[in-house]
């Protein structure tokens, strides 16, 4: 169990404050509406299962009943899910989690598209039962699918007295998909 400094988590919220500006002001208020428009729709559902063999697995449409099976399959190590919401008949909101085995960590990231097909932002979770640490990212892009703001944050999930998070412990990336055509799943969706 390790504990962050609260100069630390200060540093983080001071971070985050100091990065708001018109343009992200502007994308948090475009995705927060985007939200509640497709969270009152059903998602189409993408499974990726890991398994111990070398090769890369496919995306797949989700089965009734397939994610109970999932923990027996032969060679389990991880699931991904996406959750994949649209608005007017194009993809606008996407949400992909990862799990493993071992379920002592987990992470998940949610993004939001524009109606052009370009990446908004990205909001991102890792959990690490390892370091008893929880690390949220949000990036922000222009319409070129440029990044141009960050904020970060680590949060102790167990805080102990002088306690210092290793020095390895870096802020998560979760992978960028700058347009729609770039989800590895979406020419099961268009």
């Amino acid at each position: 169990m390790k504990y962050l400094p609260p100069i630390v988590l200060l540093c983080g919220l001071l971070a985050t404050r100091a990065s708001a500006s018109p343009v992200t002001e502007s994308i948090d208020s475009y995705c927060h509406d985007i939200a509640i428009v497709t969270k009152n729709s059903f998602p189409l559902l993408f499974t990726q299962v890991k398994t111990d063999s070398d090769r890369a697995p496919a995306w797949t449409l989700y089965q009734e009943g397939a994610l109970a099976l999932i923990p027996q399959a032969q060679g389990f190590v991880s699931l991904r899910a996406a959750h994949v919401w649209t608005s007017n008949g194009k993809i606008a909101w996407v949400d992909i989690a990862d799990t493993n085995a071992a379920g002592d960590g987990g992470d998940d990231a949610t993004y939001c598209y524009r109606p052009g097909g370009t990446l908004a932002r990205i909001d991102g979770r890792v959990a690490s039962a390892t370091f008893d640490v929880l690390d949220t990212e949000t990036r922000y892009f222009d319409e070129r699918g440029v990044a141009i703001a960050r904020k970060s944050h680590f949060k102790d999930l167990q805080p102990k007295p002088r306690a210092k998070l290793p020095p390895d412990v870096k802020p998560w990336n979760p992978p960028v998909y700058p347009t729609l055509h770039a989800l590895p799943f979406y020419e099961s969706v268009k």
